[in-house]
């Protein structure tokens, strides 16, 4: 029983924090939202341009490179 209880807790609390996260961003006008939507896209554009510029820079030593 005491599994039973503390699955039920774990989801308790996981409810409880998912309200208080969603109320949160309840709170936030929209201009706030725009600033927190690019932030965010800009973040994972750097990310996927330094990714990009590692595999780039892969490929030019390869080429590069004399294989006979």
């Amino acid at each position: 029983m005491s599994s039973k209880r503390s699955v039920q807790d774990r989801l308790m609390l996981f409810e409880v924090g998912r309200t208080w996260s969603n109320k949160l961003w309840d709170l936030l006008d929209e201009e706030s939202l725009d600033q927190v939507f690019v932030m965010e896209v800009s973040l994972r554009l750097v990310e996927h341009d330094e990714m990009y510029s590692e595999r780039l820079g892969i490929v030019n030593f390869t080429k590069s490179m004399d294989l006979r």
